[in-house]
């Protein structure tokens, strides 16, 4: 799962961008509907909780991976679209059938409802582990949004680009573009691109291709849990 570490450190760069929009000094309106107001207020009440729990532990090196962890499962997550992120990864890809001979198409409807919510367990436990393993260092970046050209049309279905820029000490900024959706009421971050290159949704897709390929999504779950196992004995170690 080599991979799959880099992309959490490519990821860590698109979290801290978002818990950071306090610094941007944007002044936003109609929340409800405003996409950049929404990352604002998710960025509010996420660095808030971190604060106060800095201040609870002053004599605490850096705040526990549980205590971000928790965190991150209650204000990011419920603001990424979830479910069209792992669909997303999952078009286009194909499984090998030995009645066939041949790699099959993927398609989602026609995975076991079983299979599917097992898949859906570990792809979220894996995101909210990337997620939460960049909040350490968000106190040290800085960021600034550039004011969409889009027309800002909350409907469901609706998308949106939003394009940043994050400065990290001693190092040259880095361009992030977020792709949002509107749905269930509200905006939802379902993938985003660093420096223009390949996305978040395109490298995990490119990443999991060669084990859905051999093994199915069986594997894929199974390479997943594996993953993620490993990854709470390490971040146990270090507690």
């Amino acid at each position: 799962m080599k991979k799959v570490d880099m992309a959490r450190r490519v990821l860590v760069k698109f979290v801290l961008s978002i818990f950071l929009l306090l610094s941007s000094g944007i002044v936003l309106a109609q929340a409800d509907n405003n996409p950049q107001a929404m990352l604002k207020q998710l960025t509010a009440a996420t660095i808030d909780q971190i604060k106060a729990y800095k201040t609870a532990h002053p004599k605490d090196v850096k705040v526990p991976f549980s205590v971000i962890y928790n965190i991150v499962d209650k204000e990011l997550l419920p603001h990424v679209a979830k479910e069209k992120m792992l669909q997303s990864i999952l078009a286009r890809q194909c499984s090998y059938s030995s009645a066939t001979q041949k790699c099959e198409p993927i398609k989602v409807a026609m995975i076991p409802k079983a299979q599917w919510q097992d898949l859906q367990q570990q792809f979220i436990y894996l995101l909210v582990n990337m997620y939460a393993s960049a909040l350490s260092e968000a106190d040290k970046y800085e960021i600034t949004f550039k004011r969409t050209r889009q027309k800002i049309v909350a409907i469901p279905g609706a998308e949106i680009s939003i394009d940043s820029q994050v400065q990290m000490p001693q190092s040259d900024p880095i361009s992030l573009t977020y792709q949002l959706i509107y749905q269930s009421d509200q905006w939802l971050v379902y993938d985003f691109s660093v420096n223009g290159s390949i996305s978040i949704v395109e490298s995990l897709r490119a990443q999991f291709a060669p084990v859905i390929q051999q093994k199915g999504i069986g594997g894929l779950i199974q390479m997943l849990k594996t993953h993620n196992e490993n990854f709470t004995k390490r971040q146990d170690a270090n507690s």
